[in-house]
């Protein structure tokens, strides 16, 4: 990751995945809290 930023020069192209990654954010917070709570019900079932 470093190396690619080194090869750009630049901090534009840094910034623009920053941006891209904050705007994925909300769907990553709710898949992982849908994987958990499908991984809590599974288990409450399952005892």
């Amino acid at each position: 990751m470093e190396n690619l930023f080194l090869a750009h020069g630049s901090i534009e192209p840094h910034m623009h995945l920053g941006r891209e990654i904050l705007s994925l954010m909300p769907f990553v917070m709710l898949s992982l809290l849908g994987i958990g709570a499908f991984l809590y019900f599974f288990k409450k079932k399952k005892v």
